[in-house]
């Protein structure tokens, strides 16, 4: 085999490893999106039988980006994209008995976003101060 073949032949070959690299990231990307996904919608109190669904859901919104759920489109967070699931997909999450202190009456230390400062990330935590404040921030149950 000449110089020019060898050559041809290790391009061919780099050119396939590659492509196999790639899909093994995306893979990687779609597995680390769909358990940081779950985590989120099962902190934000989705139904057992529904985290799947939700999870599936939020596939379609969500990538994950130097550890982080970020929006493909880049103007949604997981907080605000799961409190405005509630309210399109009430269905989905666990309802709260009446009086369990665990609410959305602020009387109470509940929380209308269903978020603990000690379950947030990182970028959960930038994202919700960005979006709400740090007194709105230091109103969510420790």
């Amino acid at each position: 085999m000449d110089d020019k073949a060898k050559i041809a032949e290790l391009e061919r070959q780099l050119a396939e490893r590659t492509s196999e690299r790639d899909a093994a990231l995306t893979r990687l990307d779609e597995i680390e999106t769909g358990y940081k996904l779950r985590d989120a919608v099962r902190r934000a109190g989705v139904k057992g039988e529904a985290v799947t669904d939700a999870v599936n859901r939020g596939r379609a919104i969500f990538t994950t980006k130097d550890g982080a759920l970020v929006d493909r489109e880049g103007y949604r967070t997981p907080h605000s994209w799961l409190a405005g699931l509630k309210s399109s997909a009430p269905h989905l999450f666990e309802a709260k008995a009446e009086g369990d202190g665990h609410g959305s009456d602020d009387h109470h230390g509940g929380s209308a976003t269903g978020m603990r400062r000690s379950e947030m990330t990182p970028a959960e935590k930038a994202s919700f101060i960005g979006e709400h404040g740090v007194d709105k921030y230091m109103e969510l149950p420790a």
